[in-house]
């Protein structure tokens, strides 16, 4: 084969997710109940983002534009080490959701944990504040898959499942 007869293709690197960000009502509380219930660790507690004071201030003010005056912010990591940033938008304020679940919103519509003991969990969530919006399912039927539905106290929606995602795609 000549290097002219040769087809170039672009190569799309699989990128890893870094993080992802949850707003919330209130941060000290949701901090609390992410690292009980779900083991999250907090690599940064809360601090202070002023518009226009510091880097994050002015990143801040940059990116939410005139309403923005201030906002809390605290880091948590997941056991596999993808971040959790919290937030909590003090000027103008967090509010929560119109509907108890705006699933036609865009954005992030949930976050999956994997969790060896879907069940548990998911109790544990509603005994702690949260909701467990679903019931329990194998799916596909015995393929030993198991998830389930759920919110935290602030009506964020946690999917719950007992294997890794590239095992959910292949047995779904």
């Amino acid at each position: 084969m000549t290097p002219a007869s040769v087809v170039h293709q672009h190569v799309v690197h699989n990128h890893v997710v870094n993080h992802i960000g949850i707003n919330v009502p209130d941060l000290d509380a949701a901090v609390a109940w992410y690292a009980a219930v779900l083991g999250f660790q907090v690599i940064r507690p809360a601090a202070d983002v002023v518009a226009g004071q510091g880097g994050a201030g002015k990143r801040f003010k940059q990116l939410n534009g005139p309403r923005f005056a201030k906002a809390r912010v605290a880091y948590l990591t997941a056991g596999n080490g993808v971040g959790i940033e919290m937030f909590e938008f003090v000027e103008p304020r967090t509010g929560r959701f119109a509907d108890d679940w705006e699933f036609w919103r865009p954005g992030i519509w949930h976050l999956c944990v994997t969790t060896p003991d879907v069940a548990t969990l998911a109790a544990e969530i509603a005994a702690k504040g949260g909701r467990h919006r679903t019931e329990v399912i194998e799916s596909p039927p015995g393929s030993g898959l198991s998830l389930t539905f759920c919110q935290d106290p602030w009506g964020n929606p946690i999917e719950l499942m007992n294997a890794s995602f590239d095992w959910t795609a292949e047995a779904s």
